[in-house]
């Protein structure tokens, strides 16, 4: 990995990842976001990596009365133009 030319990115943040993983925890979404009452959109792109997918399924199902909603053919960076009318939906 040394030799790939994202490696110094990395080493760039590496001070960062204790603190990546205290906010982590155990890997799934924390207890608080039980006591979240606004309403609550959870977006996802349909061709992201699955982790994408699985992360607002989680926030869905952990906020209550929240949405999920995947976007077809986008990924995680999704386009602006494709989501912006999901966002007007949601805050309509």
């Amino acid at each position: 990995m040394r030799r790939e030319p994202w490696w110094p990115g990395l080493v760039a943040v590496a001070h960062t990842l204790p603190y990546d993983l205290a906010v982590m925890g155990n890997g799934g979404p924390p207890a608080e976001l039980a006591r979240i009452t606004a309403p609550t959109l959870a977006l996802d792109g349909a061709e992201s990596d699955p982790w994408g997918g699985e992360a607002a399924a989680a926030v869905a199902a952990a906020v209550p009365g929240a949405r999920r909603v995947t976007v077809p053919g986008q990924t995680h960076e999704v386009d602006e133009s494709v989501l912006a009318p999901y966002l007007v939906d949601f805050f309509a």
